[in-house]
């Protein structure tokens, strides 16, 4: 348990980094790099007049702030993790420190690069990063850092707006398609991480044993909400997704009646908003 006492900027050996180099890539959550990456061409393609290397620095400099985000919130809350049997973050904190660094570094230079072709989508980058690495702080503000967390995910998609202004009436809408999609599967990880959160987290369901029935009633708000937008849309990815909304309805039931059913409804989240990103993509063709 050696690891554990080392200071957290203790300087590791290369040959330590690169044996855990799996582990270390999982803590930043490279799927939230991958979702930021692609969010952000979708953006661009509404606006084909832009250039395509200033289109793939942005991508890469979100992609790099995603990484950075989640590695931050992985290292602040290693201590958390060790409720969750997760000892990695702890026994590994300084080589997690370097490697988060590094990739911040990186996406620090990718976002001087985005400077030089746009200096307001450089400041959108680095206000939209600010914001996302103050999410590990909110944890005590109530529903704040559920937002937080769900603007972080839907805002590289107006990315391309940002030279012009002004976004374009589709791209708000799926903007806030995805908030709320992301919103809603942060309340159902809070249900699920209800026990573990309590007196760390404050959450709907931390803050009360029979809150995540409240919390579940809010996320059926949220998604009469959602199937309002996508109903009287006339957006293409939107009437493709009416359906899908239906199934979260009836697993957030499931949920209603079982709060440890809440994973099975964070599966259904993601796969609505992989349709939604892909049901953008191809409207964006047709």
């Amino acid at each position: 348990m050696i690891n554990q006492i080392r200071p957290l900027t203790a300087l590791p050996r290369f040959k330590s980094l690169w044996r855990i180099k799996g582990q270390l890539v999982r803590a930043v959550h490279p799927k939230a790099a991958a979702y930021a990456f692609v969010l952000v061409l979708i953006g661009f393609n509404f606006y084909p007049n832009i250039h395509a290397r200033f289109a793939l620095a942005t991508a890469t400099a979100f992609a790099l702030m995603a990484s950075s985000i989640m590695g931050a919130k992985t290292i602040i809350e290693r201590q958390n993790d060790m409720e969750r049997n997760r000892v990695f973050t702890v026994m590994h904190a300084p080589e997690l420190f370097w490697f988060w660094a590094s990739i911040s570094s990186l996406c620090l230079a990718t976002i001087i690069r985005v400077w030089y072709s746009s200096r307001a989508t450089a400041l959108f980058c680095l206000g939209v990063w600010a914001m996302g690495l103050s999410y590990a702080y909110l944890r005590q503000m109530f529903f704040l850092n559920n937002f937080v967390m769900a603007a972080c995910f839907a805002l590289p998609i107006l990315a391309a707006a940002v030279p012009h202004w002004r976004a374009r009436m589709d791209q708000w809408l799926v903007a806030v398609a995805l908030c709320l999609l992301v919103f809603i599967k942060e309340i159902y990880s809070d249900i699920h991480d209800r026990i573990i959160d309590r007196g760390y987290k404050l959450t709907f369901s931390s803050y009360n044993a029979r809150a995540y029935k409240s919390a579940s009633m809010f996320v059926f708000l949220l998604l009469a909400l959602l199937f309002a937008l996508l109903l009287f849309c006339s957006h293409t990815a939107f009437r493709w997704l009416t359906p899908v909304v239906l199934i979260l309805g009836v697993a957030n039931y499931d949920v209603f009646q079982n709060p440890d059913h809440a994973a099975k409804a964070r599966v259904y989240i993601d796969a609505t908003i992989c349709l939604l990103m892909a049901a953008t993509i191809i409207s964006q063709f047709v």
